[in-house]
């Protein structure tokens, strides 16, 4: 130092220059997400140097001096993992320096919740367990979840931890709805899904039975498998059959008694609906069999006949129409003992419509063959014990019998009884009557061994399919009285035969007209009723019933009737009640040229004079009625001619009486002499038939020559007629 004198002194002195204590004014950023990447940091303020470092919560990172007022620090990724504050101060060394005092906060805040489950989820199948996990990040665990919008597929559920499971219960479009995700402190994301569900695709595993016999009745076919929804249905051999869902691997179906009415192998399957689903394959098969059958059969039956003591006092009535099961080829007299037209006779129908009953002969001899039938009359009865060929059957377990056009003679080809039903269902369009014959005609439900038939082949069929027996009943043709507005039945009694099945009636509706049924034709003299209408077939004109549509005119139902002449028979009608109380009902015999009401009587005496009598039934109003009557009712009186004539011992005599009258009947001798009386009294207009036995007054047989038949009224009348006797 110098001072004013100029005098000088010295010192050694130090000074120290020191670093600036660094102080933050801020950052930038100052907050961050955690989770992030690492990223520069900004740090503002005073008092940086060069070597000022930036420590995050007291951990020196890499600082960058930008100037006194600015340093860059890298903050790692760590640094910002996971929320929360983060101290940040600079540092510088000596000299001076030092940390700076109040420290910066970096915030890193919490990473908001998020759902990160993809939109599209996977996939279920109906009737398959399903299951999926939501998943969520950011936020504050733990989470909760929940439904917002929409409906999941019917059978699924979303749990609060974020599990969607259960049981798809159907197939649907995709179904769209909106999950949120709640975290622990409350805040919430939402997000849009779908799901999908579509039917699995069926597999068969097993059928049970697998196998069928062919012509068994209907039955439940168990398909087993997986894949099997409620919506799933069974094929059978591509046709939809009725079934029932037991479960996933389980469905079972109705297969009808026509679907194994055939042999063959069908092919059964399973088919489900979209979405997805499918047809099963390869499909499983199903073997409809014929039965297993020996090749030959053992036949023991009777044919029994009534017990006569002469050849000459069987009646028509005798015949019985028999044949035998198999499929054979056997003489008539192979099985009947004795002298043919002595000890038995044998006849046969060849369908035609005139000449058609064939008899047995030397030169044109019968014999039994497939599901044919004869008429046979035989003195003993008849013993069958015979060992036959087997029927063979067609794919649908059927014999088929062979037919010609019009009336055939069948029977039953099996040893077992069949059910006509079942007949008429194998022959499409058939007439439903099988007729059988005790001493008349009857219509019957069943083909019993051993018996014959009568079968009409209107449709000219080649064959006759008779299924074997066992095959269902089907539904029969509906012929009861809902069908007819009025049904009335005839039977006609002579001696202990009854002939029943004659109908007549008016039917309600048009489209349920019933077809007519044809009647037989039979041997000459056999008891029975039929109407004669050739305006329906002229080749084969009997029917058994006639049924007309609902008229206010008169109708008329003309039948005739046939049997043992001279046997007091009787005509019952039954079902006149159903007939409307304005309607009269009339019968009229044209035999007697009278008339009956039958609502007075519905049981008529006749007693036939003629191979063939007709008789009509009148039914309409009571007026018109009488009207018609009046017209039918006989206006001349007759005499004859007699029947037969010459005649012994005995001659019919037709007595034709206009009015009610009192009247004498006799016979005298050529010379005028009185031989007997046949009638005298009173009698009732009509025709009657009178009988003169050979017989004179005292019962005695006169003899051979010619007679006076004289008749006599008090009105006057007055006829002759000769006749003639031979002894």
């Amino acid at each position: 130092m110098t001072d004013n004198a100029s005098r000088s002194t010295s010192k050694d002195f130090t000074i120290t220059i020191g670093n600036p204590r660094p102080v933050i004014t801020s950052l930038s950023p100052s907050s961050k997400t955690a989770g992030e990447a690492g990223f520069p940091l900004t740090v503002y303020g005073t008092g940086f140097i060069t070597g000022s470092i930036v420590r995050v919560n007291a951990s020196d990172r890499t600082t960058k001096f930008e100037s006194s007022t600015q340093l860059t620090a890298t903050i790692l990724t760590g640094d910002i993992a996971s929320a929360g504050n983060l101290s940040v101060t600079v540092f510088t060394g000596l000299p001076g320096g030092g940390s700076s005092d109040s420290p910066a906060t970096l915030t890193v805040n919490s990473v908001p919740v998020s759902i990160t489950t993809a939109t599209a989820l996977p996939g279920g199948e109906t009737g398959i367990a399903y299951s999926t996990i939501l998943a969520a990040t950011g936020g504050t665990p733990p989470y909760d979840w929940s439904l917002s919008s929409g409906d999941l597929p019917q059978g699924l559920t979303l749990s609060g931890s974020g599990a969607i499971s259960g049981i798809p219960a159907t197939a649907a479009a995709p179904a769209s709805f909106r999950v949120r995700v709640t975290d622990y402190a409350g805040s919430y994301a939402e997000k849009d899904f779908s799901i999908s569900v579509l039917n699995p695709f069926p597999v068969i595993t097993s059928i049970v039975p697998s196998e069928k016999v062919v012509g068994e009745p209907a039955f439940s076919l168990t398909v087993n498998g997986s894949g099997f929804v409620p919506t799933s249905q069974v094929r059978y051999s591509g046709g939809v059959r009725t079934t029932s869902y037991v479960s996933a691997t389980q469905v079972m179906a109705s297969i009808s008694a026509d679907d194994v009415a055939v042999t063959g192998v069908q092919a059964i399957t399973v088919s489900t609906p979209a979405p997805g689903g499918g047809t099963s394959t390869p499909p499983a098969v199903l073997t409809i069999a014929l039965p297993v059958t020996p090749p030959r059969i053992t036949v023991q039956s009777t044919w029994s006949f009534p017990s006569r003591t002469r050849a000459d006092a069987f009646a028509q009535a005798d015949y019985r129409l028999v044949g035998l099961p198999g499929d054979s080829t056997i003489p008539v007299t192979a099985i009947l003992r004795g002298t043919p037209e002595t000890d038995w006779r044998v006849a046969w129908d060849n369908g035609t419509s005139t000449n058609y009953l064939v008899r047995h002969s030397s030169t044109a001899p019968l014999s039994f063959g497939l599901g044919k039938s004869y008429w046979i009359l035989s003195k003993a009865n008849v013993t069958l014990d015979l060992n036959l060929p087997a029927v063979t059957v067609n794919n649908r377990n059927q014999a088929e019998i062979p037919l010609h056009p019009g009336w055939n003679m069948i029977t039953n080809p099996f040893s077992g009884n069949v059910q006509w039903s079942t007949v008429v269902a194998a022959n499409a369009g058939i007439e439903n009557a099988l007729w059988s014959f005790s001493g008349a005609w009857s219509t019957g439900t069943q083909m019993i061994p051993y018996m014959g038939y009568y079968f009409h082949n209107g449709q000219a069929l080649g064959a006759l399919r008779i299924p074997r027996p066992g095959a269902l009943p089907k539904a029969a043709v509906n012929t009861d009285h809902s069908v007819f507005a009025w049904k009335v039945d005839v039977a006609l009694k002579q001696a202990d035969i009854v002939d029943s099945d004659l109908s007549f009636g008016v039917f309600r509706d048009t489209a349920q007209r019933p077809a007519p049924l044809h009647k037989p034709r039979g041997l000459a003299g056999i008891p029975e009723t039929f109407f004669r209408r050739t305006d329906i077939d002229p080749a084969y004109p009997d029917f058994a019933t006639d049924f007309r549509s609902p008229s206010s005119e008169v109708e008329a139902w003309e039948f005739r009737v046939t049997g043992v002449q001279g046997i007091a028979s009787s005509l019952t009608f039954r079902g006149l009640a159903a007939v409307p109380p304005n309607v009269r009902v009339v019968l009229y015999d044209e035999q007697a040229e009278t008339h009956r009401d039958l609502r007075d009587d519905s049981v008529y005496a006749i007693t036939l004079h003629l191979p063939e009598s007709g008789y009509r039934v009148l039914a309409g109003e009571q007026e018109a009625t009488q009207k018609l009557l009046d017209l039918l009712a006989p206006q001349i009186f007759s005499l004859g001619p007699n029947f037969p004539n010459p005649f012994n011992p005995r001659t019919t005599i037709p007595l034709v009486i206009p009015t009610m009258t009192q009247a004498q009947v006799e016979v005298f001798s050529i010379l005028g002499e009185h031989v007997a009386t046949l009638h005298r009294g009173s009698i009732e207009p009509g025709r009657h038939w009178l009988e003169w036995d050979g017989l004179n007054s005292d019962g005695k047989p006169v003899s051979s020559g010619i007679y006076m038949v004289r008749v006599r009224t008090e009105d006057g009348k007055a006829a002759v007629l000769r006749v003639a006797l031979v002894r």
